[in-house]
Order: structure tokens, then C-alpha cells, then sequence
């Protein structure tokens, strides 16, 4: 299962309350993290119709980006939403590898804290994959 978030981004323009949300696929690795935040912006617009010269969009840009849903195998290890695109994604970053590894270990009946070396391995072998993608 693929890990999704759905996004928001809330402003007020010309006495209007805007909001527009962007369901988006999360990429395997996060890396460099900045440019999937970066990203953001352009995949609400995109999502939205939102010409990405116009004014709406400029404003889109001076606004925060918040994580309103989650979906994953390891969603109940992340903490409750809304939260802040940039803070979630870190958090996701920090935790997702211990997250997949020990769901990985659970589907295949494999006791990691008795078997310690299997865990290394298992953690070589994402970042073996991660640097090699």
C-alpha cells in the first residue's frame, strides 16, 4: 500500500476564505525533503485548475501547507492531524523506516528484538536501495 497524505493550503483573497486540497502520493524516499515540500504548491494548483501565474497562487506561496489525512500501513505511529506539511513530512522521515522495517517483520512472523542482526540487515538493505534507486 502506498503511503498518501492529502493537503491544504487556507488564505483569504479579495474578502474571500480560499481553501484548496491536493491528495499526493508519497515517493518512496524523501530525500531531498525540500524539494518535495517545494513541490507542494505546484501539485495543489495543478489539482485545482489554478493558472500557476495567477495572483490566487502567488498567495497560495506565502501560505502554510497543512497534512489533513494519512493513509499508510503505519499510520497510527504519526501524530494526530491537521498538522504542518513541513513538520509531518520531517516526523514521516524520522519514523518511517523503524515503521515499514517492524511492519515487514510482523507480516513475515519475524521477531526482531531477538534477533538484532536480522533488523541490520533489513535497515542496510533500504538504505542500499535507497542510495541505488
Amino acid at each position: 500500500m502506498p503511503s498518501n497524505i492529502k493537503v491544504r493550503v487556507e488564505f483569504d483573497w479579495r474578502g474571500d476564505s480560499l481553501s484548496y486540497q491536493a491528495e499526493l502520493e508519497l515517493p518512496l524516499y524523501l530525500t531531498p525533503l525540500d524539494d518535495f515540500l517545494n513541490s507542494l504548491p505546484t501539485q495543489i494548483a495543478r489539482q485545482n485548475g489554478l493558472d500557476l501565474d495567477s495572483v490566487q497562487y502567488e498567495w497560495m506561496l506565502s501560505n502554510p501547507i497543512q497534512v489533513i489525512d494519512f493513509h499508510s500501513h503505519i499510520e497510527c505511529v504519526l501524530p494526530p492531524l491537521p498538522m504542518d506539511a513541513e513538520a509531518f513530512l520531517q516526523r514521516y522521515q524520522t519514523i518511517a523506516t523503524q515503521a515499514y522495517l517492524q511492519k515487514i517483520a510482523e507480516n513475515y512472523a519475524l521477531d526482531l528484538c531477538t534477533n538484532p542482526h536480522l533488523a541490520q540487515a533489513l535497515k542496510a538493505a533500504y538504505i542500499l536501495g535507497r542510495e541505488h534507486r
